[in-house]
């Protein structure tokens, strides 16, 4: 299947994107406050505003662990308690008469499953756009492909279950995996489960009594790990991104040695120039 022309904005792909309601801080506000926001609201990120125009930055689980791994113990607090600018990082920013194509193409570019979107007016509306959100495309016929579940698995990314959280984010980092599996369990840890065992306030209370403490050395086998939802091998995207929207899931799994994650599903096909977009 060759890649169509086919154009479809993104006010038209997600009408009710400027409709919705998300948490957007300040600058200064604390950063233990927003990755307990992140974590607590099960946000992909959350925006900064501030006086400037064109303000792009927000606070996501790797742009505050890829910072907190090359820190000292001693550093964990005082990073925590610090403003939330510290940790941001600047998102891609599309405008809604722009295409999902560019859309994909963003995902693709910088290796990250969401982006800005805003009114032709710069003082007008933003939203947050994800990659999660375009997985549901599939449910509506607005995207399709020939693939099957086997065409875009990937062999499972496993630790043993002694690796401390410091090996296991190194490894996700210099990877680009959002996720680990924990050997001999089945199951995985991800951004999400390091920041629920070393990022909330009372982490913070720890790090205050105990500044020497590393909570990086815990080994992943005590973190809270997720069992992930099984699939067929010649299962269709479609059916298998909609399993994955309903069960809730962060991935998919083949035979026990096979992963499928949202980027998958959807920046594989699409990469490949099989992935088409209905108007």
């Amino acid at each position: 299947m060759q890649r169509p022309l086919t154009r479809l904005r993104l006010d038209l792909a997600f009408p009710s994107a400027f409709a919705r309601r998300y948490a957007i801080v300040k600058p200064d506000y604390p950063l233990i406050t927003v990755l307990y926001l992140l974590k607590l609201k099960d946000l992909a990120a959350v925006p900064l505003t501030s006086d400037m125009e064109d303000e792009r930055r927000a606070v996501f689980g790797f742009s505050s662990l890829k910072r907190l791994v090359k820190m000292g113990p001693k550093q964990f607090a005082p990073f925590l308690q610090g403003p939330c600018e510290d940790a941001a990082d600047e998102l891609d920013c599309l405008t809604a008469d722009q295409d999902l194509g560019e859309l994909l193409d963003s995902f693709r570019s910088r290796r990250l499953g969401f982006v800005l979107m805003r009114g032709p007016d710069p003082r007008g509306p933003r939203s947050l756009v994800t990659l999660g959100e375009t997985l549901g495309l599939y449910e509506k016929g607005t995207i399709q492909t020939d693939m099957v579940a086997a065409d875009v698995a990937s062999p499972i990314f496993s630790m043993p279950e002694s690796a401390s959280v410091r090996q296991a984010l190194e490894e996700m980092l210099s990877r680009g995996y959002r996720r680990v599996f924990v050997s001999d369990t089945g199951c995985y840890i991800s951004d999400r489960s390091i920041i629920e065992h070393t990022l909330t306030p009372s982490a913070l209370e720890d790090f205050m009594e105990d500044p020497d403490r590393d909570p990086l050395a815990v080994p992943i086998g005590k973190l809270w790990s997720v069992a992930p939802v099984r699939t067929a091998p010649h299962q269709s995207l479609k059916a298998a991104a909609l399993k994955l929207r309903q069960q809730r899931g962060d991935c998919l799994v083949i035979d026990g040695d096979m992963v499928i994650t949202p980027w998958d599903l959807v920046m594989k096909p699409w990469i490949s120039g099989r992935l088409a977009i209905a108007r």
